[in-house]
């Protein structure tokens, strides 16, 4: 028993430390990880609810229904039967966290960081007939007059 909380501790540490450096890469990874979840979570929505589905419905129609009612809490009330109606809620609410928190935050952070960059100055100025004045002070204006 010790053995397995330590096996289990050292996975979720080296998953911890894994997803921490592949989240400070960037925005696009980040992003990557978010299609990664949207799509788990729609395909184990989908598989939960197929065997309470017309039986005509493929796995590939049952995982595009848990995606609408991921991305759209709009499909909400269309749901009949007590079991597609857990599920949908499930998904509508986890699509609320995942559309509107995660993607608002990596958005955020990455708007945070771009204007961080701009304020720097470090982009390059190309212009003609032109005086730059370093160090502009209140007294800048009586010595360049």
């Amino acid at each position: 028993m010790v053995r397995m909380k330590k096996l289990t501790r050292s996975i979720t540490e080296w998953l911890n430390f894994f997803l921490e450096r592949q989240f400070v890469k960037g925005t696009h990874i980040q992003l990557f990880f978010v299609i990664a979840l949207i799509g788990l979570i729609s395909t184990i929505g989908g598989l939960l609810v197929l065997p309470a589905g017309d039986p005509a419905s493929s796995v590939g129609e049952s995982i595009w229904w848990a995606f609408l009612r991921l991305s759209d809490p709009g499909y909400l009330g269309d749901d009949e039967g007590t079991w597609r109606r857990i599920v949908s809620t499930f998904l509508t609410v986890a699509g609320y966290v995942v559309f509107m928190g995660s993607m608002v935050a990596i958005i955020t952070s990455w708007l945070n960081r771009k204007i961080r960059s701009l304020e720097q100055g470090l982009t390059p100025v190309t212009a003609n007939n032109h005086v730059v004045i370093l160090g502009w002070t209140n007294r800048t204006i009586h010595i360049a007059a």
